[in-house]
């Protein structure tokens, strides 16, 4: 191991952030990427910790074998977290929206949203497509999606994702990883986001499956609102941030208000957002009490 990859690897040990090890080598988030890889080849799992304050950490984790799905853990959560629910974007499409896109961005921004949650087909494919050939839907993607340097874009990827590697191996999720320092690319499989004590299934198609060790369960894939809290485990579909939804004209998004109470999740509220003549509307708000499961 070369001297600075060895005082950097002590810096991950010293819990030291992103921001941090970067400015005391004068590295850039790409050139530091570059550095974990050759950490990682020596043999260190070497994994991120998201922060809602933007503060990445690194860390060595000694427990990623015994992980038979993706997950990511964050950190500095404290008593409640704002988070921004998007899916089913479909950029590429004569139905996507990049102006809806940009103004819910807007929104986030304004509520001070550091984490959103992407469920699935951010490109359209080769379905309906107006973006000419695949590089161009992926080229649109990386230059034109909103990026706000407070902002981690979680995405699990979708069928129209998908659609790309079965035809070209071109992976949606790596390219956005690798030119864009706001996207964590969570796989096309079951992933999972820790938040405290609390554990959250992310999907891209609805069928959520086994849910009985999760707290909550999200996914996209249907263009339409729905929450469901009667069961053990409440689950959201989060609606389409496009116009591919037949039944109204208006693309929306979701804001997901977490409350803990002694780092458990005590309950958490939706609130509906429309964009409606290029401005963000809430239309309607949902509340669960996690007290019903417990």
């Amino acid at each position: 191991m070369t001297p600075t990859n060895q005082r950097i690897l002590c810096m991950i040990m010293d819990n030291k952030s992103v921001a941090e090890i970067c400015d005391k080598f004068g590295l850039t988030r790409t050139q530091l990427k570059k550095r974990i890889e050759s950490i990682k080849n020596e043999g260190y799992r070497v994994d991120t910790m998201y922060s809602p304050n933007n503060k990445d950490r690194l860390f060595i984790n000694y427990s990623s074998y015994t992980l038979s799905k993706p997950c990511v853990s964050t950190c500095d959560i404290g008593n409640n977290i704002l988070i921004g629910l998007v899916a089913d974007t479909h950029i590429g499409s004569d139905l996507c929206d990049m102006d809806s896109i940009k103004r819910i961005y807007e929104y986030f921004n304004k509520k001070g949203i550091n984490f959103v949650f992407h469920l699935g087909d951010i490109v359209d494919g080769d379905l309906k497509s107006i973006a000419g050939d695949i590089d161009s839907q992926v080229l649109t993607a990386i230059l034109d999606y909103p990026n706000d340097s407070n902002i981690r874009n979680f995405i699990v990827l979708g069928n129209h994702d998908e659609d790309f590697v079965e035809k070209t191996g071109i992976d949606v999720g790596c390219a956005l990883e690798h030119y864009r320092d706001d996207f964590i690319s969570l796989g096309y499989a079951d992933s999972y986001i820790k938040l405290s004590n609390s554990c959250i299934k992310l999907v891209h198609k609805p069928n959520f499956g086994d849910c009985s060790k999760v707290d909550l369960a999200i996914g996209g894939h249907l263009h339409k609102y729905k929450f469901s809290g009667s069961d053990d485990t409440p689950k959201i579909v989060c609606p389409a941030l496009s116009n591919v939804n037949p039944y109204h004209n208006f693309a929306g998004a979701l804001t997901m208000k977490l409350n803990f109470e002694s780092s458990d999740l005590d309950n958490l509220i939706l609130s509906q957002l429309m964009v409606i003549d290029n401005k963000v509307v809430e239309v309607g708000e949902s509340y669960y009490q996690y007290s019903k499961k417990r």
